[in-house]
């Protein structure tokens, strides 16, 4: 398979056949039009040499019958005019002719060039002297005459009408020739337009499929997906790129993988859930120890402010609230200890702290922060405070 650096070489390049079986047949297809163009020309010229041989016979008829007169030389004259235009004509279909609109015979076939060197040696050899000697006869030899004119032109029809016939032959060859030629041109330009389609599937839409579905695989989250396009084009580039993207994003999610789990297994022993509070949406976002601190399970439900407050124990809930609300828009510290209730009636003491983002008006677009389960560390609290005052009294 051809190899490119580059889409628009490719391009180029099946455009390029696309314009050569083109051009190549619209060519073939001038040079023949101006061929046959030609041929047809040659044709009707050499038809009229039928018409011309019948003219100067009737002239020359006509100038042995009538008496001397102006009538008779005007017979003579037209013989003579019917000659220059009979000796124009096969010498025009020989060698060209400019006035006439010819070009000289190309190579035809055999037997058209010999008919038409026949009738050009028979013309200067026979006829035209013959023509020539008529005139040169007195009136009493006019039956001889006629013997003459007759001999040399109407004897010789059947050779013109044999060379216009190889002529017509000859035409009608060449167009069943080009019409071979068309179904040939045809099913050059169907392979050629098979090999174009099959090209393109295989050097640029394949490729492309299979970045597509790499793609789609990384997007799952399948990393190790690998682009096996080795051409040197931009989708080759592109692949290269793919591979290196995925491998580096396995690497990544990997490490950030172990640093999750190491970030979940430092809150699981510390107590401490992280939470994200997108105000403008109203949706809550609590990591794994969060649900464990309130007694869920992990990612139990959509967490949303209102369950965080239904949560929390109901003689604390207008104080949260009010340090929630202080914090949004007075921009006071958010750093309190309150009580939370379990779903099976357990109290347990949290502490919590967290910041406020806002927007460009000031408006408060989301709060994060922390919440620590401190219910043992109150405990040991009220026992080191209850062993001071004891010891205070004893």
């Amino acid at each position: 398979m051809f190899r490119f650096r580059s889409l628009t070489a490719k391009f180029i390049f099946i455009g390029s056949i696309l314009l050569a079986f083109i051009a190549a047949y619209i060519t073939a297809g001038y040079i023949f039009t101006h061929h046959m163009q030609g041929e047809a020309e040659r044709i009707n010229l050499a038809g009229r040499e039928r018409m011309l041989t019948l003219a100067i016979s009737y002239q020359v008829k006509s100038y042995l019958a009538s008496p001397q007169s102006p009538e008779k030389e005007m017979f003579i004259k037209n013989a003579q005019n019917r000659i220059s235009e009979y000796e124009e004509a096969l010498y025009g279909i020989r060698d060209g002719s400019e006035r006439l609109g010819l070009k000289p015979i190309p190579e035809h076939s055999k037997e058209s060039i010999a008919q038409l060197n026949t009738l050009i040696e028979l013309w200067e050899n026979t006829q035209k002297p013959a023509l020539i000697n008529i005139k040169r006869l007195p009136p009493e030899r006019k039956n001889e005459a006629c013997g003459m004119c007759h001999s040399a032109l109407r004897n010789n029809l059947p050779k013109i009408e044999a060379f216009v016939k190889s002529l017509e032959n000859y035409h009608e060859k060449k167009i069943k020739d080009f019409d071979i030629f068309r179904y040939y041109a045809f099913g050059f330009l169907f392979v050629g337009a098979v090999f174009i389609v099959f090209y393109i599937r295989q050097s640029i839409v394949r490729p492309l499929w299979r970045l597509k579905d790499a793609a789609q695989e990384i997007e799952r989250g399948n990393f190790d997906v690998r682009v096996d396009v080795k051409s040197r084009d931009e989708i080759g580039i592109l692949s290269r790129h793919c591979n290196q993207m995925a491998q580096t994003l396995g690497i990544v999610f990997d490490e950030k993988t172990r640093l999750l789990r190491n970030l979940y297994e430092a809150q699981r022993i510390a107590h401490l859930g992280s939470w994200d509070w997108d105000i403008v949406k109203n949706t809550l976002w609590w990591s794994d120890e969060i649900y464990r601190i309130f007694g869920l399970e992990p990612q139990e439900f959509g967490a949303t402010n209102e369950a965080f407050l239904n949560a929390v124990h109901p003689a604390d809930r207008e104080f949260v609230q009010k340090s929630v609300n202080e914090a949004l828009y007075e921009g006071k510290p958010y750093s309190i200890d309150h009580r939370i209730v379990l779903p099976d009636g357990t109290e347990r003491i949290v502490h919590e702290q967290a910041e406020v983002t806002f927007d460009e008006s000031g408006k408060p677009v989301r709060m994060s922060g922390t919440v620590q389960d401190i219910t043992e560390i109150k405990k040991s609290e009220n026992e080191i405070r209850r062993n001071y005052q004891i010891q205070n009294v004893l």
